[in-house]
């Protein structure tokens, strides 16, 4: 979201006032992968949340503790109206803030078939009633569920097993649960890992665990992509109607025919990989099927040495960083701005390439989404107070601690 809102200490625009920008009390207000939480519009500095007024940033530091950051800065609308939008047309864009939306300053969106190359890596598509809040991918049992059978995580297992030969997997709004807003839409792009398990061991939050208790087992996704703008099958994409979700409810849905249809819809789309939603920094992909519990995979010392090496070589090396240095000026009136603390200057030698994902979530063909544009402290700030060097402080950790002067541990 937009560097305007509270608890973003360098930020000197007005303190935004919900009245002034259009909204009404009552106005229902959605934070991006939280559709269950009922939060209204108050007045002009609060919202309703849980029986109380409390203000924005209240509301960002639990929904972000829940997600393992510091504060939430995904996608805020207020009856569908994003906010961000909102605050610019009414106070005027921040200066140097050429993008609009939560963190868009900072973050590119790049093309759908960047990301999958081909129908080939594109395994199907599965119906969903929301976007991610955590990073799993959840179905029902076919089995003994007490028993914890072999049935019992045939899905989590048959999607793991596909996974080895097609990672990639859309998400669809459909099911009795999606709102009307999500019906139809393509919602994500997600990554899907060898590990399964129990929903259960999984999931962190426990209001989100008991929301998933009809669906018991789980993958575990490495990458999360928003897919921009969320686009309709039939109004965006041209498809006739919502047919290729037949089947699509507790399992991934394969047919080679809409797979094509479906990259062919959408290879030149916008998506935006989501840093709120990654696995644990020390979760490592097993590359194959492996069923597991609370104890996931994990990276060994000798595996995070080679894997380290690879990232700090994708950021100092090849075309990838120049490309995301372009793209930075392309969002930013032609200056680069450090996505961390919006440092910003024309030199590009004073900025460089920052490897997002954790070398633990496995291996992977490093495209330009995964690298960030830092300032040279931000960068260091992101290496040297992370749990090793193999495991840097995310960029939104760092974003919210340069920006309040906390430590970002």
């Amino acid at each position: 979201m937009s560097d305007s809102f509270e608890g973003a200490a360098s930020d000197r625009r007005p303190v935004q006032n919900y009245v002034e920008m259009g909204f009404s009390p009552g106005d229902r207000v959605e934070f991006e992968g939280f559709p269950g939480e009922d939060i209204r519009v108050a007045d002009g500095r609060t919202f309703d949340w849980l029986g109380r007024k409390v203000s924005l940033l209240e509301i960002r530091r639990q929904l972000g503790a829940r997600q393992g950051v510091e504060l939430f800065r995904g996608r805020i609308t207020v009856e569908g109206q994003d906010l961000s939008l909102a605050y610019d047309d009414t106070y005027g864009p921040k200066a140097n803030d050429h993008a609009s939306g939560p963190a868009q300053a900072a973050r590119a969106a790049i093309r759908f078939a960047d990301v999958v190359p081909s129908p080939a890596a594109l395994m199907g598509v599965k119906a969903v009633w929301g976007k991610s809040n955590e990073p799993v991918m959840c179905f029902g049992s076919r089995g003994d569920a007490k028993a914890k059978d072999r049935g019992h995580f045939q899905q989590a297992r048959l999607t793991a097993e596909k996974a080895i030969e097609r990672p990639f997997l859309l998400t669809i709004g459909g099911g009795e649960q999606v709102t009307a807003d999500f019906r139809g839409r393509v919602l994500e792009l997600v990554r899907v890992s060898g590990a399964y398990g129990e929903t259960s061991a999984l999931v962190h939050d426990p209001i989100l665990r008991e929301r998933l208790a009809q669906w018991p087992v789980a993958v575990m996704l490495t990458e999360v992509y928003r897919v921009v703008g969320d686009p309709h099958l039939i109004e965006d994409l041209g498809f006739p109607d919502r047919r290729v979700l037949e089947n699509a409810y507790d399992s991934v849905r394969s047919n080679d025919e809409d797979i094509a249809a479906l990259w062919a819809a959408l290879k030149d789309w916008p998506v935006e990989l989501r840093l709120d939603v990654l696995p644990p920094t020390d979760f490592r992909d097993p590359g194959k099927p492996q069923l597991c519990g609370s104890l996931y995979p994990k990276l060994t010392a000798t595996e995070g040495k080679r894997r380290y090496r690879l990232a700090r070589e994708a950021e100092r090396h090849g075309a990838l960083p120049k490309e995301a240095k372009r793209l930075n000026r392309e969002r930013n009136g032609g200056l680069l701005v450090c996505e961390a603390c919006d440092f910003t200057d024309e030199d590009g030698k004073l900025f460089d390439a920052h490897h997002l994902f954790p070398v633990a979530a496995g291996e992977r063909e490093t495209h330009v989404g995964h690298l960030a544009i830092l300032c040279p402290t931000c960068h260091r700030w992101a290496h040297a107070k992370g749990a090793s060097i193999y495991e840097p402080v995310p960029v939104e950790r760092v974003r919210a601690a340069r920006s309040t002067g906390a430590a970002a541990e």
